[in-house]
């Protein structure tokens, strides 16, 4: 336990000093500070993670050019050992881009989980974890309700084509 606590004390400093002035204090110019150069960022937004420093600035710009507004506040840190787990809750208004969808002009409410783990006193890896069926409904691209029918059947037929 005597080694334990100093490193995750160490991994939520990192983590938290990296959100503060990455994410708050908007500055991606300094990821190469925060991350270590093979950085996997894996998101729900795509399949393949984002990579690195510059992967991470990819991200940044995707999500600060969307929602230039954007404000976040940390609701949870869990650190233990090398992981910390942050759920914090991002409010914005699309106004820009947002990852090739165009402008909405509608707010959004987002709850995210990022699990990270730090490795020699940087960011190693982040696992973002969002309800993107949700942020589509804020932005209405989907009812409130859920998939609508025909997506639903289609996706039904494929699970029962595939169990074949």
């Amino acid at each position: 336990m005597a080694t334990t606590l100093p490193r995750t004390e160490e991994s939520r400093s990192v983590v938290l000093g990296g959100f503060e002035e990455l994410w708050l204090h908007r500055k991606p110019e300094t990821a190469e500070k925060w991350f270590t150069p093979d950085l996997t960022f894996q998101t729900t937004i795509q399949p393949e993670p984002f990579r690195g420093p510059d992967g991470f600035r990819e991200f940044y710009s995707g999500i600060s050019g969307g929602f230039p507004d954007y404000d976040i506040h940390i609701d949870d840190v869990v650190a233990e050992g090398d992981k910390v787990v942050l759920r914090f809750t991002f409010r914005g208004t699309n106004t820009g881009d947002y990852f090739g969808i165009p402008s909405t002009g509608k707010p959004v409410t987002i709850r995210f989980v990022e699990i990270f783990t730090v490795r020699d006193g940087q960011i190693a890896s982040i696992w973002h974890v969002a309800n993107v069926l949700d942020v589509m409904q804020q932005l209405g691209f989907l009812p409130k309700s859920g998939l609508p029918k025909p997506v639903m059947l289609v996706y039904k037929l494929r699970s029962k084509l595939s169990r074949r």
